[in-house]
Order: structure tokens, then C-alpha cells, then sequence
């Protein structure tokens, strides 16, 4: 148990200081109502440095599709660096259990 939480407590410390390509451009210019959509904008967000408008657009992403690993991940990353690790470890357990391959390879950053 020590271990595990060892381990998810260096992923979020790492996630913090790590650095992804989010491209802008890919976001539609209006809202479809998608949660691929939210979690692009959330990801955008994310890139500014904007965590609560971040946190906004990957919690919309979730109402709409609650499986949607990536935002559940975003989600996560945006926790950790609002220091919210108890909200951070639930959502980046939820991302793994959703979608293990794409983002245990995020972690990889």
C-alpha cells in the first residue's frame, strides 16, 4: 500500500512539471457539445496555466461522457497542481481503469 501511493504521489509530482503539445487549433471555434471537445478545451486551458477554467471544461467532458479517460486524466493533472492530491489520485486511477494503455503512456511524459 506505502508503495502504490509512493508511486502515484511521484506520477503527480512529475505531471506537474512536465510539459505536452496541446494544439489549439484542433478545437473547434464552437462547442459541440462533445466531451472530446471539453477535454481539447480543458487541455488548452491546461497549457495557459487557466486551472479553473481547465477544471471546468474536463468536468463538463466527464458530465457528458463519463468514460472519457483523457479528461478524467486532465482532471487529475489539474488537481495536483491546485495541491488537491486526494481528488488527483481518484481521477488518475479512473483514467488508468478507463483507458490502462493510452494513459499509463501519459504518464511516460
Amino acid at each position: 500500500m506505502q508503495t502504490k501511493t509512493i508511486f502515484i504521489i511521484t506520477i503527480i509530482f512529475s505531471i506537474l512539471y512536465s510539459y505536452s503539445f496541446a494544439d489549439e487549433s484542433t478545437i473547434p471555434d464552437r462547442p459541440t457539445n462533445s466531451a472530446e471537445y471539453y477535454t481539447k478545451q480543458g487541455d488548452s486551458f491546461r497549457e495557459r496555466k487557466m486551472n479553473y477554467e481547465a477544471k471546468d471544461a474536463y468536468e463538463k467532458a466527464i458530465k457528458l461522457d463519463a468514460n472519457a479517460g483523457s479528461a478524467h486524466f486532465g482532471l487529475g493533472r489539474i488537481h495536483a497542481r491546485l495541491n488537491k492530491f486526494d481528488n488527483a489520485i481518484t481521477e488518475l486511477e479512473l483514467a488508468i481503469k478507463i483507458d490502462p494503455e493510452n494513459n499509463i503512456e501519459a504518464f511516460r511524459l
